[in-house]
């Protein structure tokens, strides 16, 4: 018996000689034969998988026995409370295993580490197994494991969506792009230290962006700004010019964000799948960079292309290319991921100029931007007020790749959808 933390921790024998953990009284593993009850889990495990999460705080049974099902698994053993395993490692050297090289301990736990790993295996060949009495005693922690693995598995299924619908579109965009990529060779490894320390702002068309126009207008000296597509335009009705402009989706109706935008002295920074009309344009120069789609993936690792776009909505491609240029601080404007006030859209962003040129007295633009509002993907979240605002679930799962990966930035507008960990101010230099 030992204490950690006013933890009461204790090793006792199950009834068939194996020890197993007792911590507050609850038993980690079974009482009567843990080594047989970590094997009947590993067993029910499909046999297609490659990777394995356990939350595990003792003494490393159902890691073992995932590993012995599966050999060339990478096998991921969460430690929840450190402080009671490294008791367990002190204490009791003699029962503690030798873990082989392919099960990797976790301690303390580390959402960017476990993240790390989910992205390098497929979310639908990677199992996750949380024993109920690890749960029971420490919720906080597997609630944050089941939340990242979710995560990474409806990143995989819309991915997965996306490439069976337009799978087809991404080839022949390629094979367009790559031309003008081989005369070139430029990419976003070119952004490097751009920023140079100055702050940047990472603009998208939120309906918030309207009440921050004269702002960036009178502070634009002091700002490095990465309008995504469907912003670029907006800024531009405005007399701003962004600096880059960043674009993700390879399809037609993605292209005419940028139809009538003039791309003069302006960086597009674009994947290598971006529809053709797109770097017809006179850009200062176009710095490609490629996504996770196998096509795309292909052609990236031939000519050395860096990846980006791991959050499924290209406001946090555009946060992955500021990063690049070392900057002081990212701020982000318009990004509401949800629909402050009812509205979808900035003004003069194509959405809204399309749902207005395209209403008729028996269909007004009213009723076609209703319609987005009651679409099925509907959800609902909170603002940054704590009042609630009406969302879908496409920007749900936004909210999570920023909550996860961008903490570090600032948003701008209480009145985008609160992203939990972020700092929000209501003014760019307030």
């Amino acid at each position: 018996m030992s204490n950690s933390n006013k933890r009461d921790i204790r090793l006792l024998p199950s009834k068939q000689g194996a020890f197993f953990l007792s911590l507050d009284g609850t038993a980690l593993h079974s009482t009567y034969d843990p080594i047989r009850e970590a094997a009947k889990t590993a067993a029910a495990l499909d046999p297609q998988t490659e990777a394995v999460i356990v939350a595990e705080n003792g003494l490393g049974y159902l890691p073992l026995q995932a590993a012995g099902r599966f050999p060339a698994a990478d096998i991921l053993m969460i430690v929840p409370d450190a402080s009671v395993f490294a008791v367990l490692r002190r204490q009791y050297p003699e029962l503690m295993p030798d873990f082989p090289e392919n099960i990797r301990i976790l301690t303390p736990f580390s959402e960017s580490a476990l993240s790390l790993f989910l992205s390098g295996h497929s979310a639908a060949k990677t199992a996750l197994l949380i024993p109920p009495p690890v749960e029971k005693l420490f919720p906080d922690v597997c609630s944050r494991i089941r939340s990242l693995v979710s995560y990474r598995k409806q990143i995989e299924n819309t991915n997965s969506a996306t490439l069976k619908k337009y799978g087809k579109r991404f080839s022949r965009n390629i094979k367009r792009s790559l031309p003008l990529f081989s005369a070139t060779r430029r990419t976003v490894s070119e952004l490097k230290d751009r920023a140079n320390g100055r702050l940047i702002a990472v603009v998208g068309a939120g309906p918030t962006l309207d009440g921050h126009i004269g702002e960036i207008k009178s502070r634009r000296s002091d700002l490095i700004l990465l309008a995504v597509d469907t912003a670029a335009p907006v800024l531009q009705r405005y007399g701003i010019t962004p600096d880059f402009v960043v674009t993700g989706d390879p399809q037609f109706c993605n292209a005419m964000h940028l139809f009538f935008f003039s791309a003069k002295g302006i960086t597009l920074i674009a994947p290598l799948s971006t529809y053709f009309l797109n770097i017809r344009k006179p850009w200062k120069e176009i710095l490609f960079y490629a996504s996770r789609f196998p096509e795309e993936a292909g052609a990236a690792e031939k000519y050395r292309i860096p990846f980006l776009g791991s959050g499924g909505t290209v406001a946090a491609t555009a946060v992955e290319a500021a990063r690049l240029m070392n900057p002081k601080a990212v701020f982000l404007i318009g990004i509401d991921l949800g629909y402050p006030d009812g509205k979808t859209h900035a003004k003069g962003s194509f959405f809204e100029e399309r749902t207005l040129f395209s209403g008729s007295r028996l269909n007004p633009a009213e009723t076609r931007s209703d319609a987005l509002l009651r679409s099925p993907l509907k959800s609902e979240t909170e603002d940054g007020n704590g009042m609630a605002m009406a969302s879908d679930r496409r920007m749900d799962l936004y909210r999570r790749w920023f909550a996860e990966y961008a903490k570090d930035c600032i948003r701008i507008d209480l009145r985008g959808s609160r992203i939990d960990g972020m700092t929000v101010k209501n003014r760019l230099f307030e």
